[in-house]
Order: structure tokens, then C-alpha cells, then sequence
């Protein structure tokens, strides 16, 4: 079942989050389980998985780009800037013999947590800065 689509060709502004509240909301209640019909019948679902293509994806889990410091979703490598260039349109250098740490779920959990929980943007930038990651409500799930 396909639950929504953002078409494009420029994606829509502001926080995804607000795109996926009424999903995830949805989806709460459908988690215990709902009457439907005539007969009460009790329907229960869950989000088994997203399908996207790359950008999408970053932007539903709210990990940053390509272009961040830490550009990956998967470990904690730190992608270093070449040497006087700055911002997106700075070279990021992702060659390394070095695995990185594995991102762990629940420290990211933490993070996205840190991130919601921020007192300004400027704290909300410097947080996400650090951990390559935002909050999203889809973590409730």
C-alpha cells in the first residue's frame, strides 16, 4: 500500500516531518489494532519499509546528505573538506583504509532526541552538525 507520495520536480519545502505526521499518527492507532465494519473485525498495521530513492530516503529517516560531515547513514565516518573549500559546494573526501563504528540505533535514537529537544536552531544546527542526524517522527514507531 503505498502511503504517500511527494511529487516533484523540486521537493516541498520545510520539515518532512510534518508530511509524515498524519502516517505515523494513522499508524499508532492502527498498531493495537481497530474495529472496522459492520462485524468489528480488528485490523492491526505497521510500516514494514520505505522505498525511496536516496535523497527521499535521507530526508524520511533525517539523516543529512552527502555533503555533511557525517554524510553516512550507516557508520560515523567523517568525510573531511579539502583543504579551502567550505559549505555544499565544498569537495567532501570520503577515501579511507579505516572502518568506521557502525551507527548504532539506539545512540541515534539519542541524537535525533538531542536534536528535538534543542533550545534554539543555532543549538539544533550545532547538534546535527555533530551526530549527521535530526529528529523524526517516524522514530515513535
Amino acid at each position: 500500500m503505498v502511503l504517500g507520495v511527494i511529487p516533484g520536480p523540486t521537493e516541498p519545502k520545510g520539515n518532512i516531518n510534518t508530511f509524515l505526521k498524519p502516517i505515523v499518527d494513522d499508524l499508532l492507532l492502527l498498531r493495537n489494532g481497530m474495529p472496522i465494519g459492520p462485524n468489528g473485525n480488528i485490523v492491526k498495521a505497521a510500516l514494514l519499509g520505505v522505498s525511496a530513492d536516496m535523497p527521499a530516503l535521507r530526508k524520511v529517516s533525517q539523516f543529512l546528505g552527502h555533503k555533511a560531515d557525517l554524510g553516512c547513514s550507516r557508520c560515523t565516518f567523517k568525510a573531511e573538506r579539502e583543504h579551502d573549500t567550505t559549505g555544499a559546494s565544498g569537495k567532501m573526501s570520503y577515501l579511507t583504509l579505516k572502518m568506521a563504528p557502525i551507527r548504532m540505533k539506539d545512540d541515534v535514537l539519542v541524537q535525533a532526541e538531542q536534536y528535538q529537544k534543542a533550545s534554539s536552531k543555532v543549538q539544533a544546527k550545532s547538534i546535527q552538525k555533530k551526530n549527521g542526524v535530526r529528529y523524526r517522527i517516524s522514530a515513535i514507531l
